[in-house]
């Protein structure tokens, strides 16, 4: 199961990514569900495009936490989710 292999790094590098993200043109809304991956934090990403009523499954991402801190996220593709026992989507 690898990560998606895109690397970024600083914050600085993932503003564009951000602008995307939230761009309510491109977004209506996410939803985040908690989970834990090799006993880190993670998060399950859920998204609903304009016009839909359902969030999909988008990803997963695995964080690394130092001194309070993210230090690094890891992501992997929703294909994951039925092993965290997920549901595909949410309403």
């Amino acid at each position: 199961m690898p990560p998606e292999p895109t690397i970024y790094q600083g914050r600085e590098s993932l503003a564009p990514l951000y602008d995307l993200a939230f761009d309510p043109a491109f977004v209506a809304s996410w939803r985040l569900v908690a989970t834990r991956a090799n006993r880190q934090l993670a998060a399950a990403n859920y998204l609903r495009r304009p016009g839909e009523t359902t969030w999909r499954p988008f990803k997963i991402d695995v964080l690394r936490v130092e001194a309070g801190v993210i230090a690094e996220i890891t992501t992997f593709d929703a294909d994951l989710l039925p092993t965290f026992g997920l549901p595909p989507r949410l309403t």
